[in-house]
């Protein structure tokens, strides 16, 4: 996953939305219906590196 190595272990919605190509609100969803492990501090959505890559791994085993 060298695309991740310039971002922070704990990555913030956008962070997360520019990795991707995908929009804030989309991250923000994803989140939300927990389909991707965060943390909520206050209104702000934190997502660790290992648990992007773990779900970008979990989606790509669905599809093939």
């Amino acid at each position: 996953m060298n695309n991740l190595d310039k971002y922070p272990d704990l990555m913030s919605v956008n962070d997360v939305a520019e990795a991707l190509n995908i929009s804030r609100p989309f991250v923000r969803q994803l989140c939300l219906t927990n389909q991707i492990k965060h943390l909520r501090i206050g209104w702000l959505y934190k997502i660790e590196k290992v648990d992007l890559i773990e779900f970008l791994q979990k989606s790509k085993n669905r599809e093939g």
